[in-house]
């Protein structure tokens, strides 16, 4: 029922957020083309010229739409992992011998900005593709990139068409990874959860999803506790969780957020357990739940276990090699789902272009319905059969595979099996060994 509902709304999100998109372009001048411009242009480009020394032609472009500071959702270090997965594409011979290159427009979680980011990323900067989009204005873009019939790669499934569109290729569940929090509890280990995120019309779905992934699991009582869009003083509602008497939590929120009402249950002494997909979760409250203790449990749609997962230690390597070059600061994302869409989307999108025929649209698909795509932090992604989320067939990888945090911080996996907490999925099956 649940997914139902989120159809329905979605739909409707949409609809209205492209309407009011409309309206204010034509109406307001508060997002000028030349602001989104020069946010497009001030983040393009590879960290580092040495890397694509020995390239020559045209830059291929490639492009993202996401905000790096908004009260829903920010991912400030993006910009990192893009740059570092570029300098990678770039040392190893570019695209068919041109250079790799990526710009960003920070859509500030506005839908005004957001159509004026799209316009410039597509029809001005001519991006190939788009790469790792992700926020809550991305269905603003969906009527450019289809005019323009370029591919979104790897984007974050939120809207209808990120789950319809054969333009689509997501690498996640996106706003549906919560179901898998019940790949991490035990039959009738918890009571009484609480589903704790930003009041407003995603987290009654999102939530929707935990309680009926919790459901089967034996969990009967599960309450919802919204705080406001744009406080940043959790305490009140950690002291609610106290409460309440919850001994488990499922958190509706991204990694910049996450951190702080993480603290902030800490902070109030809640004695629970909280439970997670990886998209709610990166660096930041990695830290957190280290540095004061928090027992947290991760449905992990990527392995970020180098110990297990070889591509997870390349990665690890790549980003040790670059990060200086691109100006990364210290102790920057390198964890969240976020980031890992977007090195890997990158590194894919970069294969596929290599191994197709011509950089057109339809010799990418062509290359790609022939070719899963095999990342070794995941199973392999292959679009040619709908996926088991109903209404949503371009969803594929819908598994989750259980991760702690280990005593230094790290999330830790507990094997290389991999299962589904979604109806009718495919059984549980090993990936990634080497």
């Amino acid at each position: 029922m649940a997914l139902k509902r989120w159809r329905r709304l979605a739909a409707g999100l949409a609809c209205v957020a492209l309407a009011a998109a409309v309206s204010a372009c034509s109406a307001s001048s508060s997002s000028s083309p030349s602001s989104a411009g020069s946010a497009a242009a001030s983040s393009g480009g590879s960290g580092s010229a040495s890397a694509a020394s020995n390239l020559s032609g045209a830059p291929v472009v490639i492009g993202s739409m996401y905000p790096i500071a908004a009260s829903l959702a920010a991912f400030p270090d993006l910009q990192y992992m893009a740059q570092i997965a570029v300098d990678v594409v770039n040392a190893q011979g570019g695209i068919k011998g041109h250079p790799l290159q990526w710009v960003h427009c920070d859509d500030k979680g506005d839908p005004n900005v957001a159509a004026t980011c799209a316009n410039q990323l597509i029809s001005t900067d001519k991006v190939r593709a788009l790469v790792e989009s992700v926020g809550l204005e991305g269905n603003v873009a969906w009527p450019l990139i289809k005019k323009a019939n370029i591919l979104n790669w790897f984007n974050v499934p939120i809207w209808p068409e990120d789950g319809t569109s054969p333009l689509s290729y997501p690498a996640g569940l996106g706003i549906y990874a919560h179901q898998n929090v019940g790949l991490l509890v035990k039959q009738g280990e918890f009571k009484k959860v609480d589903c704790l995120g930003a009041a407003g019309a995603f987290i009654g779905p999102i939530c929707g999803f935990a309680k009926a992934g919790l459901a089967s699991k034996g969990v009967t009582s599960f309450n919802v506790i919204a705080y406001p869009p744009t406080t940043t003083a959790y305490q009140p509602y950690a002291a609610k969780v106290v409460a309440d008497g919850a001994d488990a939590v499922v958190l509706v929120s991204a990694d910049s957020i996450t951190a702080p009402v993480l603290q902030a249950l800490s902070d109030a002494g809640a004695k629970v357990t909280v439970l997670e997909p990886s998209t709610s979760v990166g660096s930041r409250s990695l830290q957190v739940a280290k540095q004061d203790g928090i027992p947290l449990r991760v449905a992990g749609s990527w392995a970020v276990d180098p110990s297990m997962f070889p591509a997870r230690q390349q990665m690890l390597a790549n980003i040790q090699k670059y990060a200086s070059a691109v100006g990364a600061p210290a102790n920057f994302d390198t964890s969240s789902d976020n980031a890992f869409n977007m090195y890997f989307g990158i590194l894919s999108l970069a294969a596929v272009m290599n191994g197709a025929a011509s950089l057109t649209t339809p010799a990418l698909q062509a290359y790609i319905a022939a070719h899963p795509v095999a990342t070794g932090v995941a199973p392999p992604l292959a679009w040619t059969k709908p996926g088991p989320v109903p209404g949503s067939p371009r969803i594929v990888q819908i598994y989750g595979t259980p991760q702690t945090v280990s005593s230094s911080g790290s999330l830790v996996s507990e094997s290389h099996t991999w299962s589904s907490g979604f109806p009718a999925s495919p059984p549980a099956l090993t990936c990634c060994t080497s």
